[in-house]
């Protein structure tokens, strides 16, 4: 029995061809995909993951506002500002701080003073400091006074009444004292200042003296003095002590008699009042 031909069917010819259009078709597409062709509808969900990614591959404009949250974050990689840096904290890494005048992010747990290197790494370095300004107007005053009896003064030095200061922050201090005084006898000389002393009696700081004889015997005298305090050794107008902030300091006004005036005359000093400011100190170098 002979061969006889298969008759072609329009079916096969139809199916190869289609096969032979879509597997040619499919490589053409693989190999000259244009660039953006693809985009959100066409990927599956975490379909991209980063082990995908170049570095630099996502810009900030292809993120959206909302779509990270901090877990999809490693850690230390978001900041945690912890404001003015503190020798008691153990900062961990991550952590932000402020330091004389710089920002540092720590690199490793630490409680190390911030400085560029393993423990930290600097986010904003403090600029040069400026020019020192001109001095600024007064500003709210502080301040205090205290009352003193009846002193009875022979011919010796005395403290009349006294206070004590601890400034919240560096400033002068501007004192004030008011009163009155008697003598048994015309002619005594009396010289009133107003002292300060820090820690122990030594005086640091005062007023300069002023003197004030007795017009009459047995009469009242006004006792006046003010003036800002100046260190006790060159005191000039433009030198004026500078209390530091924290630091308790003693005021006394003081009455010393002129011993050449006064010999045995019983001097009365008092009632008396002192009072304070604090205004703002000088700025440094003056």
């Amino acid at each position: 029995m002979g061969l006889r031909s298969r008759r072609v069917r329009y079916a096969d010819v139809a199916s190869t061809l289609a096969l032979v259009v879509a597997l040619s078709g499919g490589a053409y597409a693989a190999a000259t995909l244009p660039k953006g062709s693809v985009d959100s509808p066409q990927l599956r969900p975490r379909a991209v993951t980063a082990p995908k990614l170049s570095d630099d591959a996502v810009a900030s404009r292809a993120v959206l506002d909302g779509s990270l949250r901090s877990r999809d974050f490693a850690a230390g990689q978001l900041l945690r500002w912890r404001g003015q840096w503190s020798p008691a904290f153990i900062y961990e890494v991550g952590d932000a701080v402020q330091y004389q005048g710089s920002s540092y992010r720590a690199r490793s747990a630490t409680s190390q003073t911030p400085q560029p290197g393993s423990d930290w790494a600097v986010l904003a370095a403090g600029g040069a400091r400026g020019p020192q300004g001109a001095m600024g107007p007064m500003g709210p005053s502080s301040g205090s006074w205290a009352a003193g009896d009846t002193e009875a003064l022979n011919c010796s030095s005395s403290t009349v009444v006294e206070t004590s200061i601890t400034p919240q922050h560096d400033a002068q201090v501007f004192a004030t004292a008011s009163g009155t005084w008697s003598t048994e006898r015309q002619g005594v000389v009396l010289w009133t200042n107003i002292e300060l002393s820090k820690g122990t009696d030594e005086v640091i700081a005062g007023t300069l003296p002023t003197t004030q004889p007795a017009d009459a015997a047995n009469q009242d005298e006004p006792l006046a003095h003010s003036g800002i305090l100046a260190p006790v050794t060159g005191a000039t107008p433009s030198n004026y002590y500078r209390l530091t902030a924290g630091t308790t300091y003693t005021l006394r006004l003081m009455a010393h008699p002129i011993a050449s005036s006064c010999e045995s005359a019983q001097i009365k000093v008092g009632p008396a009042q002192l009072s304070y400011i604090l205004v703002g100190a000088p700025p440094s170098g003056w």
